[in-house]
């Protein structure tokens, strides 16, 4: 009767993006990850760089990718 919400995950419309263009993918680096965003947004690649980072770390965090 009860529903468990607990797992629910929601994404930025970056992070979005980024999930939808990797997760059928076996493997990519946060390089593949910052190429995506160059491509798709106008942003510094150092910028993208961190930012790749972070929602790499995120993920892997919360069970969604591994190293």
């Amino acid at each position: 009767d009860n529903v468990d919400f607990s797992h629910i995950i929601s994404l930025n419309p970056t992070a979005a993006y980024l999930w939808e263009n990797l997760s059928n993918k076996e493997y990519f680096t946060v390089e593949d990850m910052v190429s995506l965003l160059l491509e798709e947004y106008e942003v510094e690649e150092d910028i993208a760089t961190e930012d790749c980072k972070m929602i790499a770390e995120c993920w892997e965090e919360m069970g969604l990718m591994e190293k």
